[in-house]
């Protein structure tokens, strides 16, 4: 809605419903400005320094995103991610769709938490995004 904190929003209906699918040109475009972040974050970074990337609901699935879609070509920026920690979120479809072959995500430390009631993301939906990575 107006006036939550939001990385992408979700298509209002005449009704004033919101579909359960995000804006994916939002989406794509948030994931276009943060893996340039995320570049530009992990070139400043001492030798030896790592980073984790987290966030909560929109923020954790951003997180993941951005960690599955992350291919610099530079592949010491690559190890210098230590990994995610991410809290009341999922896979959005379009992450998924948008992945093609993708970075194995193998050795990738990730912390998963979810409530069992979550009144906005249920856990069949999130345990269906764990299962993923």
């Amino acid at each position: 809605g107006g006036s939550s904190y939001q990385w992408f929003e979700y298509p209002e209906q005449e009704d004033g419903s919101t579909l359960d699918e995000p804006s994916w040109e939002q989406l794509r475009k948030q994931r276009k400005r943060l893996l340039g972040i995320l570049e530009d974050e992990l070139t400043r970074l001492p030798d030896g320094g790592r980073l984790v990337l987290g966030g909560l609901s929109q923020g954790a699935s951003m997180a993941l995103d951005i960690l599955l879609h992350f291919a610099p070509k530079d592949d010491s920026l690559w190890r210098k991610v230590a990994g995610a920690f991410v809290r009341r979120t999922l896979l959005q479809d379009e992450t998924v769709k948008d992945l093609g072959t993708g970075r194995s995500l193998d050795g990738m430390r990730i912390l998963a938490t979810h409530g069992t009631d979550d009144e906005y993301v249920p856990i069949r939906r999130a345990d269906e995004s764990y299962d993923f990575l």
